[in-house]
């Protein structure tokens, strides 16, 4: 087994692949909304986040702390972006038309 050392390194990496193809659609569908602001806003402190996780976590786990900052960056995006989509998606009263 060669590769048995850096499996936990490969788990940790699909599953921050899973929760970044997660939130595509939400990505997507904010941008529809036209709501790019929003998905700035989520995506920029995302990105601040992981750095932070990454600038604490990898000097002292090794690669690890790369991946489980991956992995903060895809739950943090991934919750924000759905929360802000289901709030925005809401059915929305309308008025009885005449007819």
């Amino acid at each position: 087994m060669a590769y048995s050392e850096t499996y936990i390194l490969l788990l940790t990496q699909l599953v921050a692949v899973m929760l970044m193809l997660h939130a595509a659609p939400s990505r997507s569908a904010m941008l529809a909304m036209n709501r790019s602001w929003t998905v700035l806003a989520i995506s920029g402190f995302g990105t601040a986040l992981f750095v932070a996780v990454a600038a604490y976590a990898v000097p002292r786990y090794g690669p690890i702390g790369g991946n489980i900052a991956h992995v903060v960056l895809g739950v943090v995006t991934a919750v924000l972006l759905d929360v802000s989509w289901l709030r925005r998606a809401k059915p929305r009263p309308v008025a009885a038309s005449m007819g």
